[in-house]
């Protein structure tokens, strides 16, 4: 596993610091050392993410926030 630093503007806590960037299986991760968000970067596009999680893999999601608007109306 390879790292390096760079400085970006984290998405969450709009620090501009030096983020540790590791590089694994193909992707880069960053994680932001005021806040602790962990992030790829840049963000994989959609046909990307399909392939590394199985069709089902959000399916609770769907579930759990189907359930979440159901009872919310009563």
């Amino acid at each position: 596993m390879d790292y390096l630093m760079d400085t970006y503007s984290c998405p969450v806590c709009q620090k501009t610091v030096d983020f540790k960037t590791i590089k694994e299986k193909g992707f880069q991760l960053k994680k932001c050392p005021m806040c602790g968000l962990v992030f790829t970067y840049p963000q994989p596009v959609n046909d990307v993410i399909a392939k590394n999680y199985k069709e089902d893999y959000f399916l609770h999601l769907a579930e759990k926030e189907s359930v979440q608007i159901e009872e919310n109306r009563k």
